[in-house]
């Protein structure tokens, strides 16, 4: 079988070094792995999604896992003072500007008396 691989565009005349995706694609092993590699999870060829490939005769299906953290939209301002912290650092610097409100107050009211 001599078949190109459409990332490198070399000849793949050995039979066990190509790979076909679900889409009947084929590719290199070590392009398809390095695609993979790279989060990309369409066929260079028609942008399906790549779900599974053979090699040497064993279907491989693919799963993905996004471990990826969705940053929370924020308006931005033109102001220079505008900080952008997570919710656990703003709930933490809310109540120690609490508490340090508090004790202020305590010590002006002990030095009234």
């Amino acid at each position: 079988m001599n078949a190109t691989c459409s990332i490198c565009l070399s000849i793949i005349s050995n039979t066990n070094d190509y790979c076909i995706t679900n889409c009947n694609h084929i590719y290199c092993y070590n392009c398809l792995n390095g695609w993979l590699d790279k989060k990309k999870i369409s066929c260079p060829n028609c942008r399906t999604d790549i779900k599974s490939f053979t090699y040497n005769n064993e279907n491989t299906r693919i799963i993905y896992i996004d471990n990826t953290q969705q940053r929370p939209i924020i308006p931005r301002r033109n102001n220079i003072n505008t900080i952008i912290v997570n919710k656990k650092l703003y709930s933490f610097l809310k109540f120690g500007t609490i508490v340090s409100g508090l004790l202020a107050s305590i010590n002006i009211y002990f030095l009234i008396k």
